[in-house]
């Protein structure tokens, strides 16, 4: 990855008729704080089912844009693929202007562990790149990230997406009402680490609902600090481990966005938006 190196066209058009979330309006695309009694809410059934749809449509796009991620397509093209059915169905494609992100989602190759930005580069055979992507449908978000093979990838490629999918598998698996929220991270530590690989500590999960980011983050390292806060029906927050074939640290560049791993390695990240249910956990965006 060769920061500026290829041209990052503006964002694909967004009808005026599609409502805005609170921050396209606000200085800097930064959402207004949320009050304390946030922290950790349940979410009452009537907000659920909106996040439902809002997650759906954001499993629909992302699986738009995983279709056309193809050898020599760009970035772009696949950023399009996703804005179009965000915006298709009177949804905003939360992405643009968020903090001053440019385009609808990110996609993110190879040592880009992150945020990247949606450019011109033609995808190349034995890519893996992630695409992630986040809607605004009726006052509720919907978050979602999977990885793609770009024609031909290694083996060791295609192991270190398999582990990051298993990570994040294994931790939706154990969320349950009681369930310690460190258990998240202590269940994708444990397989990051027999594999060799390690866990980004610097980008995490978070709760998620009537904003994008709302407290608390949740933690995919361990040991972590969430050891006393135990999961409770009706929470909604985000596992999105990232799991890298080196070095756990990585840099943000010069654009304030792309994220790239220290090393130089290879990096990989899996996202679900889950519910705690009464008596287990649903799956917001299943694929």
């Amino acid at each position: 990855f060769r920061e500026g190196q290829y041209y990052v066209p503006p964002p694909h058009p967004i009808p005026s008729t599609v409502p805005r979330p609170d921050y396209v309006s606000r200085p800097g695309g930064r959402p207004a704080p949320l009050p304390e009694s946030t922290f950790a809410e349940a979410k009452q059934s009537e907000e659920i089912a909106r996040m439902r749809r809002a997650g759906q449509l954001a499993r629909n796009a992302l699986r738009a844009a995983m279709a056309a991620a193809k050898v020599g397509v760009t970035s772009d093209d696949v950023d399009r693929a996703a804005h179009e059915v965000i915006v298709g169905a009177g949804a905003y494609p939360v992405g643009v202007g968020f903090h001053g992100f440019p385009r609808a989602t990110c996609i993110s190759p190879n040592e880009v562990a992150c945020h990247g930005i949606p450019d011109e580069r033609p995808l190349a055979d034995g890519d893996i790149i992630n695409v992630d992507v986040t809607c605004f449908l009726d006052g509720a978000y919907g978050d979602t990230s999977a990885m793609v093979l770009v024609g031909n990838v290694d083996p060791e490629g295609q192991h270190l997406v398999d582990v990051c999918k298993q990570c994040r598998d294994e931790a939706v698996a154990l969320c349950q009402p009681g369930e310690r929220f460190s258990s998240i991270g202590r269940v994708i530590t444990e397989i990051a680490q027999s594999h060799g690989y390690s866990v980004c500590e610097t980008f995490n999960g978070h709760f998620i609902g009537r904003e994008l980011h709302m407290k608390p983050n949740v933690l995919h390292f361990f040991p972590n600090e969430m050891h006393e806060l135990r999961m409770t029906p009706g929470q909604t927050f985000t596992i999105e481990p990232i799991i890298n074939q080196g070095s756990k640290e990585v840099v943000v560049l010069g654009d304030g966005w792309s994220t790239v791993t220290k090393d130089g390695r290879r990096s990989a990240q899996w996202e679900h938006t889950v519910l705690i249910t009464e008596d287990g956990h649903e799956v917001l965006t299943p694929l």
